[in-house]
């Protein structure tokens, strides 16, 4: 909650640090004409004239809604009472939110015409960006997303649809298709089997040219292993030491080349360096 020097009062919620979250609105109302009451409270009494209070904190987003919406009424911060700077009862936040494709495009045309405009803030961006992901934060929020995935495999399920990949269940239908083809006719199965070790379809198969060793560790400079071939060190992460489960052998295998060209600096909480 914002308190204000005129005894008005804000309530919102965050899932950012508490200063972070002041921080925007405060350079929300440094804008010509500010949106919402809050920050055109704040940029007419200034960035010193209020202070903020932590009312509550939980692990739910739901439950932060529901504290919105309890709070908004307990200290009478809706404006139309005259009483504070809410300008809705709470709870609906953006959370879930889903913008049109109309508002989308004005936001990203937006976006760029102020970075053409203004050349200076890409890079006062890109060095805050730099400042503020360390790898302890990188591994931080690396372990906070696998948490969530291993929560929510919904969320793994819905990201594979965005990349076109086919869900567990189509991939089933596929393979019963595929056995009962094969069952009638196993002499062509044979001939794929023997066709598709040879093109690399199998791990040994996989290896191309020279073996080229490169080591593998954690962002926290954990050392993970030493792998000749980059199948193989996607077979061991993926499949022996389970490191990882939201992504496809094909897009990390992908990654990891361009880690070792020099294109990433790291994926998926992993750096790899040759030897």
């Amino acid at each position: 909650m914002f308190i204000f020097k005129n005894n008005k009062k804000y309530v919102g919620i965050t899932t950012q640090p508490p200063a972070t979250r002041k921080s925007e609105h405060i350079s929300c109302s440094r804008k010509p004409n500010p949106k919402f009451l809050v920050h055109k409270a704040i940029k007419r009494y200034g960035n010193d004239s209020f202070e903020m209070v932590i009312l509550a904190t939980t692990t739910c987003k739901d439950d932060l809604c529901s504290l919105e919406r309890k709070y908004i009424q307990e200290y009478n911060t809706y404006f139309e009472n005259g009483m504070g700077y809410n300008m809705t009862l709470g709870g609906e936040g953006n959370f879930g939110y889903k913008f049109t494709d109309e508002v989308k495009l004005k936001m990203s045309q937006s976006k760029k015409e102020f970075f053409q405009n203004n050349p200076q803030h890409i890079e006062h961006h890109k060095a805050v960006m730099k400042k503020y992901w360390t790898d302890e934060n990188k591994l931080a929020m690396s372990i906070l997303k696998k948490e969530q995935l291993r929560n929510n495999p919904e969320i793994i399920e819905k990201q594979r649809n965005s990349r076109g990949e086919w869900t567990d269940e189509q991939r089933a239908k596929c393979s019963l298709i595929v056995k009962e083809k094969f069952k009638l006719n196993p002499e062509r199965a044979k001939q794929i089997s023997i066709r598709n070790k040879i093109r690399g379809n199998t791990l040994e198969g996989k290896k191309r040219g020279n073996p080229k060793p490169f080591n593998v560790h954690l962002l926290n400079g954990e050392f993970v292993g030493t792998y000749d071939y980059v199948p193989f060190a996607v077979n061991d992460i993926l499949n022996e030491r389970k490191l990882l489960n939201d992504i496809t052998e094909a897009t990390l295998g992908k990654n990891i080349r361009r880690v070792l060209t020099g294109e990433r600096t790291h994926t998926k909480g992993l750096t790899f360096k040759y030897v």
